[in-house]
């Protein structure tokens, strides 16, 4: 029989237990947004000192010379566009990665776990970051998803493998 092998004070394991994440509030639409916000103004704060610094840079760099303001936020924006790119995909990979929360996500206490209640690895961390393209393409129907669905999961949480629960 199934209980075969156990002893007395063993009990024979009954149904499977759900894992203890599922029955954890989730992180729902408004909760995120705010989240994603105050990450999104972390990151246009960063920007700001590098913008700032390269209009101080091109004003040493021209000598006074006869490069118009329009030139210099031209060039300025040439290379400040990928230093976004890169910053915003390493922001929110390490972090997700290193403490499963952002400081937008800390601050509105939220966690993102993979669906297995474990901590994301790098590798799934950067991944979800990327799926957010996915999410905001369409028109940002990605994220807008997670606010119809009783799992509170968007498109990148889906790709990923990813939840979103709320702090206790």
């Amino acid at each position: 029989s199934m209980t075969d092998g156990l002893g007395a004070d063993e009990p024979a394991s009954g149904p499977p237990q759900s894992p203890p994440w599922d029955h954890a509030l989730r992180g729902g639409f408004w909760r995120r947004l705010f989240a994603f916000e105050v990450d999104l103004l972390l990151l246009v704060l960063l920007l700001a000192i590098f913008v700032v610094t390269g209009f101080i840079a091109a004003e040493w760099g021209a000598g006074g010379g006869g490069i118009s303001l329009l030139r210099k936020a031209q060039a300025i924006v040439i290379l400040i566009f990928p230093l976004a790119v890169v910053l915003g995909i390493v922001y929110f990979s390490f972090f997700h990665a290193a403490w499963g929360q952002t400081i937008g996500k800390m601050i509105f206490r939220i966690r993102v776990l993979q669906t297995s209640g474990q901590p994301l690895t790098f590798p799934m961390a950067l991944l979800r970051t990327f799926a957010y393209l996915i999410s905001a393409l369409p028109a940002f129907l990605g994220f807008i998803w997670m606010g119809f669905t009783s799992g509170k999961r968007a498109w990148h949480d889906l790709i990923s493998g990813t939840i979103v629960v709320r702090e206790q």
